[in-house]
């Protein structure tokens, strides 16, 4: 999973942490460096874009596939919602 700064063209962060498809991204909308992904070997990673060596958490032990991730519009702390096929 790669992503870039589409306005310099910048690579942020570049990681192999799921070892399955990848099938969502969402940016957190009150923390702009917060990423998360979800993937089909049923893991979801949290990522600072800021160090984006190690997830920053991961949640795992499920055995769906994650289809979809996205933070709650809410207030801080953040919330997110999930859905996959099980």
């Amino acid at each position: 999973m790669a992503v870039y700064d589409v306005d310099t063209s910048a690579e942020l962060m570049n990681s192999r942490a799921h070892n399955r498809p990848v099938t969502d991204l969402s940016w957190s909308p009150f923390m702009p460096q917060m990423l998360a992904s979800t993937s089909q070997d049923g893991d979801i990673h949290l990522w600072d874009v800021r160090e984006p060596r190690k997830a920053v958490q991961t949640f795992f032990g499920w055995t769906c596939v994650y289809l979809q991730f996205d933070f709650t519009y809410v207030s801080q702390p953040e919330h997110f919602k999930s859905n996959g096929t099980d």
